[in-house]
């Protein structure tokens, strides 16, 4: 049972197989998990009615619950010296930090689940190969990527952090990196599935771990193999809800599914884009034109899944039917070729505001540079450029600037470094030989999920205990530097909020210091994925400082 107190029933069996949605030619796995942003829900029986929260001595506990997390709240000090109470988190340094859990000194049961000691719980981070990263750097340099050793010392350092202030009931986490036999470019392509089911038998099997943490260096194709072992696993998401709700309960991100983003995609382009004049277009001409949406998207079975949700969403609640709708394969070798077709389709049928759903952060280069060519100069919306944090302002210097200046996406306008969660939390673990992840935020992301539902799983550590853990914490603290988190019955994505970027080439980046940056429209605020409720219909967004 987990340390917070909910019943979880009507789980999803696992079958034999694993559930892996193929994408079909998807060239570029690394750098697509990177920058997306995702969110699902599963189903679960209902929750029983909030009550009042209870406030006991130390090891007692009631059946009341807390109304926004269902805690049975303990007095005592946490191990980090911390004073529980109600609402108060386990640690002052996290606005996304469970509530506070007193130390613990009792018999935490020893070997509850595969990867599970008394004293240690193990997660393991698959390296990628050689080939994978040679290919991935000749499209994005690792000054943006990173290496391999520096993914492992930014994930050690975090691990140590967490490992001294969180309750882990007597264990500590312990990484363990090993190189894996899978080509998982090869896995998005559809390829290499008994490489990644031997990855995933030697990370169940051999390392007996517990949990996955691999991120960039995962696929759905690995991670659906750690489901079929029942090694809980997260990832960059990018994936439709289906894929999530039928690998419960081992599949977590912290990122919001495709399906979610084009929830939001759908909210920003039918409020305040579609049928108003394109003022946000490159081309003078069309700036008075009422705006008209074409779609692209890679092709895939989940791209499309996804595409088409958003085509859904669009007609049925904004009225909107995009003008044109195209999807491309995502092979290098063929590329250019659809591209220069593609944008010459949006060209004729007159559309002002090019969507890319579903896209990775290459793909949008090579259209935007087709664009150039074909001197076509509409806005640009696009779902994976920005990504949820300011690390990727990099990405956005690499493409066509000409028709960048002309960009809108749901993104995440970066703060400043030494402001962010992430880097003040990263220079508690580091040490003078610590190589750090150029994207470390995109580490720590999955970490706070991970490390607060370890601990709100309780002594009886599994992955069903687990699951109940991740739907009892509690929502983050307003001003976090990934949107607001919410949890509960189901949730294997907390993302709950996003803001709206544009892209200015002028602009110093606060991440970086580099010119070239993601600017937040409509003055930072934050809307919802279910639908931008607080954002009015048929007004246009202030960007490019208009």
């Amino acid at each position: 049972m987990a340390r917070y107190k909910v019943e979880i029933s009507g789980q999803t069996a696992i079958p034999e197989q694993p559930f892996f949605p193929l994408r079909g030619e998807r060239r570029v796995a690394v750098v697509l998990a990177l920058v997306l942003i995702v969110g699902a829900a599963l189903y679960f029986t209902p929750r029983l009615a909030a009550q009042a929260p209870t406030f006991l001595p130390s090891g007692q506990e009631v059946n009341t619950v807390n109304p926004t997390a269902n805690l049975v709240f303990r007095s005592g000090q946490t191990r980090s010296g911390i004073e529980c109470g109600p609402g108060v988190r386990q640690v002052s340094w996290s606005k996304y930090a469970p509530w506070c859990e007193p130390t613990y000194t009792g018999n935490n049961g020893g070997a509850t689940s595969n990867g599970v000691t008394a004293t240690t719980i193990t997660i393991t981070y698959r390296e990628a190969a050689t080939a994978d990263l040679s290919l991935a750097y000749s499209l994005i340099p690792p000054s943006i990527i990173g290496t391999n050793q520096e993914a492992i010392d930014t994930l050690q350092a975090y691990i140590n952090v967490f490992n001294k202030n969180y309750e882990l009931y007597g264990r500590k986490v312990v990484l363990v990196p090993y190189q894996g036999t899978s080509d998982f470019i090869k896995e998005d392509l559809g390829e290499g599935f008994q490489q990644s089911k031997a990855d995933a038998l030697n990370v169940s099997s051999t390392i007996h771990a517990f949990a996955d943490v691999s991120l960039i260096d995962s696929t759905s194709v690995y991670g659906g193999y750690l489901a079929a072992q029942h090694v809980v696993s997260f990832d960059m998401g990018f994936e439709p809800n289906s894929f999530y709700t039928q690998n419960y309960p081992y599949i977590y991100t912290p990122y919001p599914s495709c399906d979610t983003t084009a929830e939001g995609d759908s909210a920003v382009i039918g409020k305040a884009i579609a049928n108003l004049p394109a003022i946000y277009a490159g081309d003078p001409a069309m700036q008075h034109e009422s705006g008209k949406i074409g779609i692209v998207y890679p092709a895939g079975s989940s791209t499309e899944e996804c595409a088409q949700n958003m085509q859904n969403i669009l007609k049925t609640k904004y009225g909107v039917t995009p003008a044109l709708v195209k999807s491309f394969t995502l092979d290098f070798s063929i590329i250019g070729q659809e591209t220069s077709s593609l944008v010459a389709q949006m060209q004729q049928s007159g559309v002002t505001t090019v969507v890319c759903a579903a896209c990775d952060p290459v793909s949008p280069k090579l259209i935007l540079a087709a664009c150039a060519q074909n001197h076509y100069f509409p806005s640009f919306f696009a779902e994976a450029v920005g990504a949820d944090t300011g690390g990727v302002d990099a990405f956005g210097r690499g493409m066509n600037q000409q028709e960048m200046d002309h960009t809108i996406l749901i993104g995440r306008q970066a703060e400043p470094k030494a402001d962010t969660e992430a880097w003040q939390v990263l220079q508690k673990g580091i040490t003078p030989a610590t190589q750090v992840e150029p994207l470390y935020s995109l580490v720590y992301a999955p970490l706070v999920m991970l490390f607060g539902a370890l601990q709100a799983a309780g002594p009886d550590l599994n992955p069903e205990t687990f699951a109940e853990g991740m739907a009892n914490l509690p929502p983050s603290e307003p001003g976090g530097e990934f949107g607001l988190f919410k949890y509960g019955p189901g949730v294997f994505s907390p993302a709950s909020t996003f803001q709206i970027d544009y892209w200015s080439p002028n602009t110093v980046s606060q991440n970086d210091g580099q010119m070239g940056a993601f600017v937040a429209c409509n003055n930072a605020q934050e809307y919802s994925y279910d639908g931008a409720p607080t954002l009015p219909k048929g007004q246009q967004l202030h960007c490019f400082g208009k």
